[in-house]
Protein backbone atom coordinates (compact mmCIF):
# COMPACT_ATOMS: atom_id res chain seq x y z
CA UNK A 1 0.00 0.00 0.00
CA UNK A 2 2.66 2.75 0.92
CA UNK A 3 4.50 1.85 -2.33
CA UNK A 4 1.39 2.39 -4.38
CA UNK A 5 0.85 5.45 -2.33
CA UNK A 6 4.05 6.61 -3.66
CA UNK A 7 3.52 5.64 -7.30
CA UNK A 8 0.12 7.17 -7.12
CA UNK A 9 1.63 10.45 -5.14
CA UNK A 10 4.36 10.89 -7.86
CA UNK A 11 2.48 9.71 -11.18
CA UNK A 12 3.54 12.92 -13.17
CA UNK A 13 6.95 12.44 -12.31
CA UNK A 14 6.80 8.70 -13.41
CA UNK A 15 5.04 8.92 -16.51
CA UNK A 16 7.47 12.46 -17.58
CA UNK A 17 10.14 10.04 -16.56
CA UNK A 18 9.52 7.71 -19.15
CA UNK A 19 8.48 9.47 -22.04
CA UNK A 20 11.87 11.64 -21.78
CA UNK A 21 13.63 8.10 -21.76
CA UNK A 22 11.74 7.36 -25.05
CA UNK A 23 11.89 10.30 -26.60
CA UNK A 24 15.53 9.89 -26.67
CA UNK A 25 15.90 5.99 -27.68
CA UNK A 26 13.28 6.28 -30.05
CA UNK A 27 15.00 9.00 -33.19
CA UNK A 28 18.16 7.00 -31.88
CA UNK A 29 16.92 3.60 -33.13
CA UNK A 30 15.44 5.03 -36.40
CA UNK A 31 18.86 6.32 -37.38
CA UNK A 32 20.56 3.23 -36.73
CA UNK A 33 21.93 1.18 -39.70
CA UNK A 34 19.74 -1.50 -40.23
CA UNK A 35 20.99 -4.91 -41.69
CA UNK A 36 19.76 -7.55 -43.37
CA UNK A 37 20.65 -11.64 -42.22
CA UNK A 38 20.19 -14.73 -45.15
CA UNK A 39 21.12 -18.01 -44.23
CA UNK A 40 21.45 -21.51 -45.82
CA UNK A 41 22.33 -25.41 -45.29
CA UNK A 42 25.65 -26.26 -47.18
CA UNK A 43 26.59 -29.63 -48.37
CA UNK A 44 30.61 -30.04 -49.07
CA UNK A 45 30.96 -31.80 -52.07
CA UNK A 46 33.69 -34.01 -51.64
CA UNK A 47 34.79 -35.89 -48.65
CA UNK A 48 38.39 -36.80 -47.23
CA UNK A 49 39.81 -39.01 -50.05
CA UNK A 50 41.89 -40.78 -47.07
CA UNK A 51 40.14 -41.55 -44.66
CA UNK A 52 36.16 -41.60 -46.74
CA UNK A 53 34.29 -39.08 -44.57
CA UNK A 54 34.53 -35.62 -43.57
CA UNK A 55 34.41 -35.66 -39.97
CA UNK A 56 35.72 -33.03 -37.63
CA UNK A 57 38.94 -35.51 -36.70
CA UNK A 58 39.22 -35.94 -40.35
CA UNK A 59 42.68 -33.88 -42.34
CA UNK A 60 39.77 -32.60 -44.67
CA UNK A 61 37.10 -31.61 -42.03
CA UNK A 62 40.06 -30.27 -39.85
CA UNK A 63 41.53 -27.84 -43.21
CA UNK A 64 38.14 -27.23 -44.43
CA UNK A 65 37.39 -25.87 -40.66
CA UNK A 66 40.47 -24.11 -40.48
CA UNK A 67 39.59 -22.33 -44.07
CA UNK A 68 36.04 -21.62 -42.89
CA UNK A 69 37.01 -19.92 -40.07
CA UNK A 70 40.14 -17.84 -41.16
CA UNK A 71 39.57 -17.43 -44.86
CA UNK A 72 36.31 -17.23 -46.02
CA UNK A 73 35.41 -14.21 -45.22
CA UNK A 74 38.20 -12.32 -47.30
CA UNK A 75 37.45 -14.74 -50.09
CA UNK A 76 33.78 -13.90 -50.32
CA UNK A 77 34.35 -10.20 -49.75
CA UNK A 78 36.83 -10.43 -53.24
CA UNK A 79 34.30 -12.78 -54.84
CA UNK A 80 31.71 -9.31 -54.19
CA UNK A 81 34.35 -7.04 -55.71
CA UNK A 82 32.28 -3.56 -55.63
CA UNK A 83 30.05 -4.35 -53.21
CA UNK A 84 31.98 -5.50 -50.66
CA UNK A 85 31.62 -3.35 -48.44
CA UNK A 86 28.23 -3.57 -47.75
CA UNK A 87 28.82 -7.38 -46.38
CA UNK A 88 29.51 -7.20 -42.52
CA UNK A 89 30.10 -10.72 -41.71
CA UNK A 90 29.52 -14.10 -43.21
CA UNK A 91 30.59 -17.82 -41.14
CA UNK A 92 30.08 -21.33 -41.80
CA UNK A 93 29.49 -23.18 -39.17
CA UNK A 94 29.67 -27.55 -39.09
CA UNK A 95 25.85 -29.08 -37.89
CA UNK A 96 26.79 -31.05 -35.43
CA UNK A 97 24.54 -34.10 -36.33
CA UNK A 98 25.83 -34.14 -40.06
CA UNK A 99 29.57 -33.94 -40.82
CA UNK A 100 29.64 -33.12 -43.75
CA UNK A 101 26.50 -29.92 -43.54
CA UNK A 102 27.50 -26.38 -42.33
CA UNK A 103 25.32 -23.54 -41.98
CA UNK A 104 26.04 -20.09 -43.78
CA UNK A 105 24.94 -16.83 -42.06
CA UNK A 106 25.30 -13.97 -44.09
CA UNK A 107 25.07 -9.72 -42.46
CA UNK A 108 24.78 -6.92 -45.15
CA UNK A 109 23.44 -3.83 -44.65
CA UNK A 110 21.36 -4.85 -47.97
CA UNK A 111 19.63 -7.88 -48.86
CA UNK A 112 20.71 -8.70 -52.34
CA UNK A 113 24.43 -9.22 -50.39
CA UNK A 114 23.16 -10.68 -48.02
CA UNK A 115 21.34 -13.17 -50.05
CA UNK A 116 24.69 -13.36 -52.47
CA UNK A 117 26.85 -13.51 -49.73
CA UNK A 118 25.44 -16.92 -48.49
CA UNK A 119 25.33 -18.21 -52.24
CA UNK A 120 28.94 -16.95 -52.96
CA UNK A 121 29.97 -18.16 -49.40
CA UNK A 122 29.01 -21.78 -51.12
CA UNK A 123 30.55 -21.89 -53.92
CA UNK A 124 33.90 -20.55 -52.28
CA UNK A 125 33.82 -23.07 -49.68
CA UNK A 126 32.61 -25.52 -51.74
CA UNK A 127 35.61 -24.54 -54.01
CA UNK A 128 38.26 -24.61 -50.95
CA UNK A 129 37.61 -28.04 -50.27
CA UNK A 130 38.24 -29.51 -53.05
CA UNK A 131 41.48 -27.61 -53.62
CA UNK A 132 42.16 -28.93 -50.33
CA UNK A 133 41.61 -32.47 -51.58
CA UNK A 134 43.63 -32.29 -54.40
CA UNK A 135 46.20 -31.04 -51.91
CA UNK A 136 45.66 -33.93 -49.55
CA UNK A 137 45.73 -36.60 -52.50
CA UNK A 138 48.96 -34.52 -53.99
CA UNK A 139 50.67 -34.65 -50.89
CA UNK A 140 50.01 -38.53 -50.28
CA UNK A 141 50.84 -38.76 -53.53
CA UNK A 142 54.49 -37.51 -53.19
CA UNK A 143 55.19 -39.58 -50.20
CA UNK A 144 54.02 -42.94 -51.65
CA UNK A 145 56.14 -42.32 -54.63
CA UNK A 146 59.35 -41.54 -52.17
CA UNK A 147 57.97 -44.99 -50.20
CA UNK A 148 58.16 -46.98 -53.16
CA UNK A 149 61.26 -45.27 -54.50
CA UNK A 150 62.69 -46.47 -51.11
CA UNK A 151 61.28 -49.47 -51.46
CA UNK A 152 62.41 -50.10 -55.23
CA UNK A 153 66.03 -49.21 -53.89
CA UNK A 154 65.65 -51.65 -51.08
CA UNK A 155 64.59 -54.25 -53.46
CA UNK A 156 67.42 -53.71 -56.35
CA UNK A 157 69.45 -54.71 -53.69
CA UNK A 158 68.80 -57.61 -52.30
CA UNK A 159 68.09 -59.07 -55.57
CA UNK A 160 71.77 -58.67 -55.89
CA UNK A 161 72.29 -60.24 -53.06
CA UNK A 162 70.20 -63.07 -53.86
CA UNK A 163 72.27 -63.25 -57.37
CA UNK A 164 75.24 -63.52 -55.65
CA UNK A 165 73.56 -66.15 -53.22
CA UNK A 166 72.39 -68.37 -55.98
CA UNK A 167 75.37 -68.43 -57.52
CA UNK A 168 77.30 -69.69 -54.16
CA UNK A 169 74.69 -72.24 -54.32
CA UNK A 170 75.14 -73.28 -57.70
CA UNK A 171 78.72 -73.69 -56.98
CA UNK A 172 78.04 -75.93 -53.96
CA UNK A 173 75.66 -78.22 -55.72
CA UNK A 174 78.32 -78.72 -58.35
CA UNK A 175 80.57 -79.67 -55.96
CA UNK A 176 78.81 -82.12 -53.99
CA UNK A 177 77.98 -83.88 -57.65
CA UNK A 178 81.67 -84.05 -58.15
CA UNK A 179 82.15 -85.65 -54.58
CA UNK A 180 79.50 -87.75 -54.73
CA UNK A 181 81.30 -89.11 -58.29
CA UNK A 182 84.62 -89.46 -56.51
CA UNK A 183 83.27 -91.02 -53.41
CA UNK A 184 84.70 -87.74 -51.22
CA UNK A 185 84.21 -87.97 -47.18
CA UNK A 186 83.53 -84.19 -47.66
CA UNK A 187 80.19 -85.00 -49.29
CA UNK A 188 78.25 -84.18 -45.94
CA UNK A 189 80.03 -81.32 -45.15
CA UNK A 190 79.16 -79.90 -48.68
CA UNK A 191 75.66 -81.04 -48.14
CA UNK A 192 74.77 -79.21 -45.00
CA UNK A 193 76.86 -76.01 -45.90
CA UNK A 194 74.13 -75.91 -49.10
CA UNK A 195 71.57 -76.19 -46.74
CA UNK A 196 72.70 -73.27 -45.11
CA UNK A 197 73.24 -71.37 -48.11
CA UNK A 198 69.75 -72.28 -49.66
CA UNK A 199 68.63 -70.98 -46.17
CA UNK A 200 69.53 -67.37 -46.65
CA UNK A 201 68.55 -67.93 -50.43
CA UNK A 202 65.15 -68.30 -49.45
CA UNK A 203 65.36 -65.66 -46.73
CA UNK A 204 66.29 -63.10 -49.74
CA UNK A 205 63.63 -64.55 -51.53
CA UNK A 206 61.15 -64.19 -48.96
CA UNK A 207 62.18 -59.90 -48.51
CA UNK A 208 61.80 -59.36 -52.07
CA UNK A 209 58.65 -61.13 -52.81
CA UNK A 210 57.25 -58.59 -49.41
CA UNK A 211 58.81 -56.08 -50.91
CA UNK A 212 56.90 -56.83 -53.80
CA UNK A 213 53.56 -56.97 -52.01
CA UNK A 214 53.88 -53.80 -50.30
CA UNK A 215 54.51 -52.02 -53.68
CA UNK A 216 51.50 -53.30 -55.02
CA UNK A 217 49.10 -52.20 -52.17
CA UNK A 218 51.35 -48.66 -52.41
CA UNK A 219 50.18 -48.27 -55.90
CA UNK A 220 46.61 -49.74 -55.44
CA UNK A 221 45.73 -47.47 -52.82
CA UNK A 222 46.90 -44.24 -54.78
CA UNK A 223 44.44 -45.29 -57.58
CA UNK A 224 41.76 -45.79 -55.09
CA UNK A 225 42.75 -42.17 -53.93
CA UNK A 226 43.39 -40.38 -56.93
CA UNK A 227 40.00 -41.94 -57.95
CA UNK A 228 37.94 -40.68 -55.31
CA UNK A 229 34.65 -39.65 -56.31
CA UNK A 230 32.92 -36.38 -55.96
CA UNK A 231 29.74 -37.36 -53.89
CA UNK A 232 28.31 -34.04 -54.91
CA UNK A 233 28.52 -31.45 -57.44
CA UNK A 234 29.62 -27.97 -56.59
CA UNK A 235 26.08 -26.65 -58.12
CA UNK A 236 24.10 -28.14 -56.39
CA UNK A 237 25.79 -28.08 -52.75
CA UNK A 238 23.09 -25.19 -50.97
CA UNK A 239 20.51 -27.95 -50.19
CA UNK A 240 18.09 -25.11 -50.77
CA UNK A 241 17.86 -21.30 -51.59
CA UNK A 242 19.35 -19.05 -49.59
CA UNK A 243 16.84 -17.67 -46.96
CA UNK A 244 14.89 -14.32 -47.33
CA UNK A 245 16.76 -11.76 -45.95
CA UNK A 246 15.54 -10.26 -42.61
CA UNK A 247 16.14 -7.06 -40.71
CA UNK A 248 16.14 -7.17 -36.80
CA UNK A 249 15.20 -3.28 -36.82
CA UNK A 250 11.91 -3.85 -35.51
CA UNK A 251 13.18 -6.24 -32.95
CA UNK A 252 16.11 -4.08 -32.07
CA UNK A 253 13.18 -1.08 -31.46
CA UNK A 254 11.30 -3.02 -29.19
CA UNK A 255 14.32 -3.79 -27.01
CA UNK A 256 15.66 -0.30 -27.33
CA UNK A 257 11.86 1.02 -25.80
CA UNK A 258 11.81 -2.15 -22.97
CA UNK A 259 15.06 -0.82 -22.13
CA UNK A 260 13.95 3.23 -21.97
CA UNK A 261 10.93 2.26 -20.13
CA UNK A 262 13.26 0.63 -17.52
CA UNK A 263 15.18 3.51 -17.47
CA UNK A 264 12.69 5.98 -16.89
CA UNK A 265 11.54 3.56 -14.54
CA UNK A 266 14.36 3.60 -12.61
CA UNK A 267 15.07 7.61 -12.92
CA UNK A 268 11.29 7.90 -11.35
CA UNK A 269 11.86 6.23 -8.69
CA UNK A 270 15.52 7.97 -8.14
CA UNK A 271 13.27 11.45 -8.23
CA UNK A 272 10.90 9.73 -5.92
CA UNK A 273 12.96 8.74 -3.42
CA UNK A 274 14.82 12.38 -3.15
CA UNK A 275 11.56 14.35 -3.01
CA UNK A 276 10.64 12.01 -0.35
CA UNK A 277 13.65 12.10 1.52
CA UNK A 278 13.38 15.74 1.53
CA UNK A 279 9.73 15.80 2.69
CA UNK A 280 10.67 13.20 5.29
CA UNK A 281 13.33 15.10 6.34
CA UNK A 282 11.23 18.51 6.95
CA UNK A 283 9.17 16.64 8.75
CA UNK A 284 11.64 15.31 10.99
CA UNK A 285 12.88 18.99 11.21
CA UNK A 286 9.06 20.30 12.05
CA UNK A 287 8.32 18.18 14.30
CA UNK A 288 11.46 18.30 16.70
CA UNK A 289 10.80 22.51 16.95
CA UNK A 290 7.01 21.37 17.61
CA UNK A 291 8.74 19.36 20.50
CA UNK A 292 11.35 21.74 21.99
CA UNK A 293 8.33 24.62 21.73
CA UNK A 294 6.48 22.60 23.57
CA UNK A 295 8.98 22.20 26.63
CA UNK A 296 9.58 25.48 26.67
CA UNK A 297 5.92 26.35 27.32
CA UNK A 298 5.67 23.47 29.86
Amino acid sequence: MRLMTLIWKHRLVLLLSIVVSLAVVIPVASIAPVTYTSSGEFLIPTTDPLTGDLTDTSPLGRSTDDYARESLADDVRVGLESNSDELISISATRDNDQDETYSLVAEASSASVATEGVSLGAKILSSAAETLSASQISSFNRRVVDELVDLEVERTRIHKLSLVQARKTESLRDLIAVARSTGDADLKALEDELSKERVVLAGYQQRIDLIKSKSENLKRLIANVNDVSITRVASSSLISSPSIPTTGSDARLIQLAGIAVLAGLMVALLVTLWLERRTMFGWRRTTSSDMRLHRENN
